[in-house]
């Protein structure tokens, strides 16, 4: 679906700013939270880690990292769909980062006993028909 005005809404809405004028929301939260909480842990010597739930094929993720220099030192992505996670390993292998890509299934979530800095989601899943042809592992 096409939604023209859509991005720049979305932008402004976090950042107060138009696109035009520089409002992108993750440079905006780069700046506000992001790096100042990379500052504070990087005081007390330690590095900043993020997850992403439903990470899908990673180049949101990649971008927040690389276009928009999120300070992330440890990665981990959740998603259901094995080809994705495939291609967001793949995606991530020229990062110079800790980073794995793990199984999720809403249904029945695992439990997480990592703790993490950075908590990202975005705004769009994808549900597609479950068939005896799909590959979720």
């Amino acid at each position: 679906m096409h939604a023209p005005g859509l991005a720049n809404y979305v932008n402004r809405l976090v950042s107060g700013k138009d696109l035009s004028e520089g409002g992108h929301w993750a440079a905006y939260a780069a700046n506000k939270f992001v790096k100042p909480l990379a500052d504070k842990r990087a005081s007390t010597g330690q590095d900043l880690s993020m997850v992403s739930i439903g990470c899908g094929d990673g180049h949101i993720e990649q971008a927040l990292i690389n276009d928009f220099d999120w300070p992330v030192s440890s990665f981990r992505g959740l998603e259901y769909d094995s080809e994705l996670r495939r291609v967001a390993a793949e995606r991530f292998s020229r990062i110079h980062l800790d980073c794995s890509f793990d199984f999720l299934d809403f249904n029945a979530p695992p439990l997480v006993t990592e703790q993490f800095d950075v908590v990202f989601t975005c705004h769009r899943f994808t549900m597609r028909p479950i068939s005896k042809h799909s590959s979720h592992t």
